[in-house]
């Protein structure tokens, strides 16, 4: 796997687990964070296939012009922090994550996120997950299953589910982590670690940053699968990606392979 962080406690740590906690953001970043979070809180929304309620995102809005705004915002205030964190990247996603109040649908089961480069050699893109405010078991901290990138297939479209999705997110798993997610420090996993959360019982509502980082020399990938036994690999322009609504082939995206599988039985 392609080195990104700049501290190589933190790539082991990664690498060998899946996951890796942040350093924190300054005060003021995480001021600003949390105030484009509050500025921005109706724009984001749940996903049109979504059947959770109370768990929205930015790339959920289907306006690609205040998708792009608002990332762009996000963008000018991490771009320090990702430069002092990495290197050899460059980010190709910003995201805002709210759990809603008192909302015990917002629970998000356990999943691996689908793939965005072509991991059969070893590579993966990596997830940034940062809280605004201290996450707590009661408001929807971030859960991480531990290992859980060593024994998942790199052909993941955006409808892949994993049977343990279904486990609990309250009775942990033994390999389930909860790392410390105080405002402004975040966790980073890779794209192929399964994570999940448990509904905001709070009587506050939760923001959280996203980012999404991959080695400078990957291009972007989507997987799309027409059949159980056919796997397209389609190649994006980061712009492309920008756009993606998941599951869905851009104009602008090039058939790279198409992947034959065996029949399950």
């Amino acid at each position: 796997m392609r080195r990104m962080f700049q501290s190589s406690e933190s790539h082991a740590h990664l690498a060998s687990r899946g996951w890796a906690s942040l350093p924190s953001l300054t005060a003021d970043e995480t001021a600003r964070l949390f105030a484009l979070a509050v500025e921005h809180e109706s724009r984001c929304m749940s996903h049109a296939k979504s059947c959770d309620t109370g768990f929205d995102e930015l790339w959920g809005n289907a306006l690609k012009s205040e998708r792009d705004a608002v990332q762009d915002s996000i963008a000018s205030v991490m771009a320090p922090a990702l430069d002092r964190w990495f290197e050899g990247y460059r980010a190709v996603l910003y995201n805002l994550f709210t759990k809603r109040r008192r909302s015990p649908r917002s629970v998000v089961r356990y999943h691996f996120d689908f793939a965005i480069v072509d991991e059969r050699g070893g590579d993966s893109a990596i997830q940034l997950w940062i809280p605004l405010v201290d996450a707590t078991p009661e408001n929807g901290a971030l859960i991480v299953r531990e290992w859980s990138h060593r024994r998942v297939t790199p052909i993941r479209p955006h409808d892949y589910v994993h049977p343990a999705s279904a486990d609990s997110l309250t009775s942990l798993p033994r390999d389930a982590v909860r790392p410390p997610q105080r405002a402004g420090q975040g966790v980073a996993f890779l794209n192929r670690t399964m994570h999940g959360s448990p509904p905001n019982l709070s009587a506050d509502d939760r923001p959280a940053v996203g980012v999404i980082v991959v080695p400078d020399a990957l291009s972007l990938v989507h997987w799309v699968c027409p059949s159980p036994e056919r796997a397209e690999l389609w190649a994006l322009s980061d712009a492309d990606f920008r756009a993606l609504r998941p599951g869905c082939v851009l104009e602008g995206a090039r058939l790279v392979e198409t992947v034959y599988r065996a029949k399950s039985t």
